[in-house]
């Protein structure tokens, strides 16, 4: 009797994994396999393992629901060896060997099947779709469909190119459940034969019976009545069990399909109840039809426990877990020690309100959860601060501890460091994340270039003296003896612009020396290399040294003479020592560079024409623009071929005013809007004359600056290389 007993508990137990609403023959395969799977469990169950445990080949036990998990857990893999007919639940994805997985891990591209179908699986051929949001297939026609209406029997392309053997071949169907169309979509088990195509190529109603059997008709509704313990069936349905009347807040259900009272269920078939959530559960949801008899009973709906807080719906990209397992919706969760977290589908959507994680917890507190249950969002381009740029993120009045993931309405706020600033001053420092897409450009702050610190007094011969932090991009070169060669500017955080001349030999153009030969030094206002009133200098040595290819000295009439030093070191922005501007795209030179405006030239180089020393402080120039016609006629004859196709002129004639020796590399500048300065010339060479038996600068003509708009896309190249 015991042994009777003991089957008769393992056949229930066959029939409440194998019917979920649908039929399973006793004579199927699957029903074989179920009885097969359930048997072993039995039997694994009577080892040493706990109940809720099952013992591998090699004797260890291992929690019930690591089995048929996707993922190998005893030594021998045993636990994914017998997975044929395993039931797996809603919301889960069933690998070709039978193990269930989160339908989330699917085409995720990671192999979360032990034989990785979840990964070849033919949902995976569409996703992502280009042309098509995630989460959306695209038909051949171009249209995008949601992919939750791939190879589900009815066509929602235009073309039909959703319901095909290419798409959904292979497609996993549940059995117990589902019909599987010729072509491979999955229909509801109750399509089959049911006198309307539930397929799009009609298999459904294929070698079906010629009638039908007829459905007896319905038994009147009457006044709820107590629940029998046992209900005989009609004699014209042996082994089948009669629908009772439905319960008060709630129906009885077979399949997809509302019971009618009075019908008959066959045996081995499920009577579902489903009651008016949340406010009512049943006691049981299933009931089976065992050789005429339910087991249990049909169940009643009674009022849901409400002490805790009620589970909402899972939102859209993402899913609510309690613990481990997925949440159930419109359910109660206990007061205490299980928070509700949310799940996004990482990396696209993230928790909104922004989390530090790709989780978002809340627990429940007096009925209600605090925080409020998160919901999934698409993220933006995360964000990090530099050197040069703080950003702060902040989520309605919260400010976030960092800008990672960040979703829509999260606010991106720029502040730039001392000595720099926004290229676009003009724009608001802030940006939005609206669905995914910050709404503007990703501010930048760069060093501040070009600005003259303090007005000069009316300044090289015949110039005045310039004040300290006047121009703070101009730069002494030194030798290794700390003798003062040339002058320079600073473009960028390693580059500084010079004249070739003062590196190479003057008449092939070849250079003198390794750059370890050199030393430049910024924020300089005296000459003196060691001078002591010189405070916040910066010393650099230099990588390298770069002229261009067209430069060769005298040879070529000093053409080209531009030289691009690149430092060791990166610039740091202070007070006394930035960049001067450069017009990198020359759109506003021909503003600039127009007859007598006034550009400036600073320097140290001689301040008389009899003197042969430098001069000790920094001074400048003002010399206005000379168009190039008007500086050919006027320059001597013999010095004509110097004004190369690279070439610039300015100054005055006969005024005593001019650069010369030392101010060589120095940049010449054009002020634009609020006070800036752009480097559009470099000191080259000027007419001399001989005085007391020695060669000098002329004052009396023009003076020639190399033209850096000509060497705009060689200076980019090297920047470029430079730049990081």
């Amino acid at each position: 009797m015991n042994e009777n007993i003991e089957v008769y508990l393992i056949l229930i137990c066959v029939v409440t994994i194998i019917t979920d609403g649908g039929l399973v023959h006793k004579n199927s395969s699957s029903y074989h396999e179920a009885i097969s799977h359930t048997l072993a469990r039995y039997t694994r169950q009577s080892s040493k393992c706990r109940l809720d445990e099952m013992q591998c080949r090699s004797g260890r036990c291992i929690s019930e629901d690591k089995e048929c998990d996707g993922k190998p857990d005893c030594q021998d893999q045993d636990d994914e060896s017998n997975c044929a007919g395993f039931p797996c639940g809603p919301n889960f994805f069933q690998c070709a060997y039978g193990a269930c997985i989160n339908q989330n891990d699917v085409c995720n591209g990671k192999k979360d099947c032990m034989d990785n179908s979840d990964e070849t699986s033919p949902l995976c051929k569409g996703i992502p779709v280009p042309g098509c949001r995630i989460g959306e297939f695209q038909c051949d026609s171009g249209d995008c469909v949601s992919e939750d209406a791939l190879c589900d029997g009815k066509a929602d392309c235009p073309d039909a190119s959703d319901e095909t053997t290419k798409v959904c071949a292979g497609l996993p169907c549940n059995e117990y459940i589902t019909f599987r169309c010729d072509y491979g979509a999955c229909v509801n088990k109750d399509a089959k034969c049911n006198g309307v195509s539930d397929c799009v190529d009609g298999s459904d109603e294929r070698n079906c019976p010629t009638t039908r059997p007829p459905i007896p008709p319905p038994t009147p509704e009457t006044t709820p009545s107590p629940i029998p313990e046992k209900l005989t069936p009609k004699p014209t349905e042996p082994g089948g069990c009669s629908i009772p009347i439905h319960p008060s807040n709630g129906e009885y259900w077979h399949g997809s399909k509302k019971a009618i009272p009075g019908e008959y269920i066959p045996s081995l078939e499920a009577l579902i109840l489903k009651c008016k959530e949340p406010e009512y559960k049943p006691i049981a949801e299933h009931s089976f039809c065992f050789d005429g008899t339910w087991v249990p009973n049909p169940s009643e709906c009674v009022p849901t426990d409400k002490s805790g807080c009620l589970i909402p719906d899972h939102p859209n990209h993402g899913q609510y877990h309690l613990g481990r397992e997925p949440a159930t919706p419109r359910t109660y969760a206990a007061s205490e020690g299980n928070p509700l977290v949310l799940k996004c589908n990482g990396p696209v959507y993230k928790p909104s309100p922004p989390s530090a994680t790709n989780k978002a917890v809340s627990n429940c507190l007096d009925g209600e959860w605090t925080p409020k249950p998160a919901t999934c969002a698409r993220a933006c381009q995360s964000l990090s601060s530099t050197s040069t740029t703080k950003i702060t993120c902040k989520h309605g009045k919260d400010i976030l501890e960092n800008c990672n993931n960040p979703v829509d309405n999260t606010v991106a706020i720029f502040e730039c460091a001392s000595f720099h600033e926004m290229v676009t001053t003009s724009r608001n420092p802030e940006i939005v994340c609206k669905d995914g897409t910050w709404d503007d450009f990703i501010r930048q702050c760069h060093p501040v270039c070009g600005e003259k610190r303090a007005k000069g007094t009316p300044n090289a011969i015949g110039a005045g003296i310039a004040r300290a932090l006047d121009y703070p991009w101009h730069v002494g070169i030194y030798n290794t003896t700390r003798g003062y060669l040339c002058g320079g500017s600073i473009i960028s955080s390693r580059l500084v612009l010079s004249a070739a001349h003062c590196f190479t030999e003057i008449n092939n153009g070849r250079l003198k020396l390794d750059a370890n030969n050199y030393i430049i030094v910024a924020g300089k206002y005296y000459s003196d290399f060691y001078h002591d009133n010189d405070q916040e200098i910066q010393e650099f040595t230099i990588a390298n040294i770069f002229l261009p290819e067209r430069y060769k000295g005298f040879t070529h009439f000093l053409e080209a003479d531009l030289a691009v030093v690149v430092l060791n070191e990166r610039v740091r922005p202070t007070l006394s020592v930035q960049q001067v501007c450069v017009d990198w795209r020359s759109e506003f030179e021909h503003d600039q560079l127009i007859n007598n405006n006034i550009g400036v030239v600073v320097g140290w180089g001689r301040t008389s024409i009899t003197s042969q020393e430098a001069s000790s402080e920094l001074r400048e120039l003002s010399v206005p623009f000379i168009p190039y016609s008007d500086c050919y006629a006027a320059v001597p004859t013999d010095f004509k071929k110097y004004l190369t196709y690279d070439k610039i002129c300015a100054g005055y004639l006969n005024k005593g005013q001019s650069i010369c020796q030392g101010d060589s590399g120095g940049g010449l500048t054009f002020q634009r809007h609020q006070n800036r300065y752009y480097i559009r010339g470099i000191v080259s060479i000027s007419p001399t004359e001989t005085v007391e038996g020695h060669a000098t600068c002329n004052p009396n003509y023009y003076a020639t600056y190399t033209w850096v708009s000509k060497h705009l896309n060689f200076i980019k190249g090297i920047d470029n290389q430079y730049r990081s």
